[in-house]
């Protein structure tokens, strides 16, 4: 495989000592935007971007972080790198899982993301498992190799299908992922509507309130999504309902799995604005 170029630029209270602290460490994000999937062996509708605007927020906050967009965005960003037989051949420990915050922007369906160029022979990525590795690799982000990421952004449709989370998306050790129920429209300006609420507000109320609106005249809802990940109930809660990208330490979560091995015991909770799961498969 060849390098990759770095470039610059879809419940009971509980105790928030742990997360109410002001970042007081440099904060780092990785971004794959795909806009572009006409002719490059992934077929699709092409997009409109929705993440230079977040990115540039991020770097004026003090984050520190890479943008990659279209044939620069591949699939093995976020595939797990600790070994390749069983994850697909993965460069999460370089990429997506060295990073604090995640966001992939593009398509997506029930627990997997879509990429715009085939890399290797892969279009997507599962966030539970694949039956064939040649075509579709894995993700395992916040464990094994990298074990950095804390927050995952899925700017896609379908995701975090509720139904799906068991099977797919809580394999990822994360404290917390933000994505969509069902079909999502977004624009550029509100994943950085969502950053910038979060002067005020945790990631939970941010996410639903700028991402519950699809943009346009007459275009319905969007049925946005947080899950929120502990050690014990009560972390999960106070996670979801006090972690912010703006206002908290994005420490990664402790204690995942080794390699090529199941997620140890752990406790969720999410919040969800249900307008509809059409057109998830």
């Amino acid at each position: 495989m060849s390098g990759k170029i770095l470039l610059s630029s879809c419940c009971v209270a509980a105790s928030v000592s742990a997360l109410l602290v002001h970042t007081a460490q440099a904060q780092s994000f990785y971004i794959d935007s795909m806009t572009d999937w006409t002719g490059n062996g992934c077929e699709a509708e092409d997009l409109d971007e929705s993440t230079s605007l977040l990115a540039l927020d991020l770097k004026d906050e003090g984050w520190t972080g890479s943008r990659f967009v279209n044939q620069s965005a591949w699939p093995q960003d976020i595939m797990e790198s600790c070994n390749g037989a069983a994850y697909g051949g993965g460069m999460d420990a370089s990429f997506g899982d060295a990073a604090n915050l995640v966001v992939i922007d593009g398509h997506g369906n029930t627990g997997f993301l879509a990429f715009g160029y085939k890399r290797d022979g892969k279009c997507t990525v599962d966030l539970g498992s694949s039956t064939n590795l040649s075509t579709k690799g894995v993700a395992r982000l916040g464990e094994m190799g990298g074990a950095r990421a804390s927050v995952a952004m899925w700017l896609t449709c379908c995701t975090l299908k509720r139904e799906s989370l068991a099977a797919h998306a809580n394999n990822q050790w994360l404290r917390q992922q933000l994505g969509f129920h069902g079909e999502a429209m977004i624009d550029k300006d509100m994943p950085d509507e969502f950053f910038e609420d979060n002067y005020a507000e945790s990631n939970k109320d941010a996410w639903l309130d700028s991402m519950e609106d699809a943009p346009g005249w007459f275009t319905g809802d969007n049925s946005a999504m947080v899950v929120s990940y502990g050690h014990t109930s009560a972390e999960a809660t106070d996670t979801h309902n006090n972690l912010a990208l703006r206002r908290n330490v994005q420490f990664p979560r402790p204690d995942g799995a080794a390699c090529k091995a199941g997620p140890p015991r752990f406790y969720y909770t999410l919040t969800y604005l249900d307008h509809g799961s059409d057109g998830c498969d």
